[in-house]
């Protein structure tokens, strides 16, 4: 009988971003959830920012869970970045489909009534 392997996946030169730095570091997967981040753990790193929006950074309920778990187990702070994706990406088509692009814009796609659940979701669930 072979050993399990450590990992499912490892994301080799993942970007993880922290509280003062973004950087690239390989990441440890289990069953689809993050496990390890050792390359951050290694070099002192003991903050991360976290996203619940935008396409190339967020990251879903379970994997932020997976970040507090692991940031908890090395004594890192997680900061989050907390908004509801759904929200804005219907927010965001409909400025654009009015024709309303411009930076201006941005604030009014973000919604007070967007952040409020993200907030309290963030701050109910950390470990």
């Amino acid at each position: 009988m072979s050993a399990k392997p450590e990992f499912d996946l490892v994301i080799r030169g993942g970007s993880v971003a922290t509280a003062t730095e973004t950087f690239r570091a390989d990441i440890g997967t289990r069953g689809g959830r993050i496990v390890a981040l050792a390359d951050a753990f290694a070099r002192g790193i003991t903050s991360f920012k976290v996203f619940m929006t935008y396409d190339l950074t967020r990251v879903d309920d379970g994997q932020f869970l997976d970040i507090l778990a692991v940031a908890k187990a090395h004594g890192a702070l997680t900061m989050v970045h907390a908004e509801n994706n759904a929200m804005i990406e219907w927010m965001s088509k409909r400025l654009a489909e009015a024709g309303h692009v411009a930076p201006r814009y941005h604030g009014p796609g973000h919604l007070a009534v967007e952040l409020d659940p993200a907030t309290n979701f963030g701050a109910r669930i950390a470990p």
